[in-house]
């Protein structure tokens, strides 16, 4: 069964993209963790990697449905970020390498059909779909720059940094166990339920977010009221 959420919200793209990203993937991780354990429930003992393997894609997976909400939300607070942060920026095609450098005027000449406006929504997508987020100390940065409050998000980043490591471990090491020998499996075991409880962390943080999100569209105000 193909896994799916669509979300309607003509005034609020983003937003409607935002959701259905993070409840579809949410429920896409959630599907291959039923797989594990409908291959392993009748299995006893040491679980074999050929069926673990299933939960790392996961793992995977679910930091891959981190990066991109938060890419997804940067789309909507970066473009109206100060210069300080704009700074940090590259203009939209003037190199692949994501860091910010200076430019002569004629580089602007290529842009002179568009708005400044939208150059700046332009550069900051491309150069969102360069960032990655491989630590909280990058999430946390980037919600600053935001001015997204981190009360309720903060208490969660202590088990997305056990997610971030163990998915790097097993991209950069396919999750090859650190002192192997006799006797000893070749990569780290791994749980169904510590998968679920990082692939919930995950949804609840961009249910945190998705919630001020929201707010900061329809009721932009509230706080000086």
């Amino acid at each position: 069964m193909d896994i799916k959420v669509k979300v309607n919200a003509p005034d609020a793209p983003l937003l409607a993209d935002l959701i259905e990203h993070s409840l579809t993937n949410y429920g896409r991780v959630e599907a291959l963790i039923r797989i594990y354990e409908n291959i392993t429930k009748d299995k006893k003992g040491k679980r074999p990697n050929s069926d673990i393997d299933v939960l790392r894609s996961a793992v995977v997976f679910i930091h891959a449905t981190l990066e991109d909400g938060l890419r997804v939300i940067g789309k909507h607070y970066l473009p109206k970020c100060d210069r300080e942060v704009l700074d940090k920026i590259p203009l939209i095609g003037i190199n692949n390498s994501g860091k910010a450098e200076k430019f002569f005027l004629g580089r602007l000449s290529e842009h002179s059909s568009r708005s400044v406006n939208d150059l700046i929504v332009e550069s900051v997508a491309s150069y969102l779909d360069k960032t990655s987020y491989t630590s909280t100390s990058d999430i946390s940065t980037a919600l600053s720059n935001y001015g997204i409050d981190q009360t309720k998000i903060k208490p969660l980043y202590s088990v997305l940094d056990e997610m971030i490591q163990r998915r790097h471990h097993i991209v950069h090491k396919g999750d090859k166990i650190t002192n192997s020998g006799p006797g000893k499996q070749y990569a780290n075991s791994l749980s169904a339920k510590q998968v679920r409880k990082w692939n919930k962390t995950v949804n609840d943080l961009l249910n945190i977010i998705t919630e001020l999100y929201a707010e900061s569209i329809f009721w932009p105000d509230e706080d000086n009221n």
